[in-house]
């Protein structure tokens, strides 16, 4: 989870950002086939027709405006987030080991801990995986997650 710490120490190259939006908008990311192999195709429970649904969905959707919209507000969106700490929700995270992240693992997973550190009723889950780690420790995640609501419910 890429928490207010980590956004603070982010550097976005907005024109590298452009030039991706215009890659997509004319279509040439269909000519490096593995940028839509992403985590979810490799270590997700796609079928091959969902899998085939995805590529589609990534060359028609990637880059839109929307996205771009994202990566331009997305330190001053962390900053009201960090601004409105601490808060009175229970929180249980998963941190994966920082690779694909862009950060070595001791910064990503200490930008989590400090995060959780200052929230009551949080909890942070370390996984040794990369980044989408939705898609590589789902079964962990819903197990760990049913123990966490479990435990939040008997309180």
């Amino acid at each position: 989870m890429a928490v207010p710490g980590v956004y603070e120490q982010m550097k976005i190259n907005m024109p590298l950002v452009r030039l991706g939006k215009l890659v997509a908008d004319i279509g040439a990311t269909r000519w490096f086939p593995a940028l839509s192999q992403s985590d979810a195709m490799r270590y997700g429970t796609l079928t091959e027709d969902e899998k085939e649904l995805y590529e589609v969905t990534f060359y028609r959707r990637t880059a839109t405006q929307n996205m771009l919209n994202e990566v331009i507000e997305i330190k001053d969106n962390a900053k009201r987030v960090h601004e409105s700490l601490p808060v009175n929700i229970p929180m249980l995270l998963f941190v994966s080991n920082g690779q694909g992240t862009g950060l070595d693992k001791s910064n990503w997973v200490g930008f989590q801990k400090d995060f959780v550190a200052d929230q009551s009723n949080s909890k942070l889950i370390e996984l040794n995986c990369s980044h989408y780690v939705h898609n590589i420790e789902s079964i962990q995640i819903a197990e760990d997650s049913t123990r966490f609501i479990e435990m939040m419910n008997n309180r």
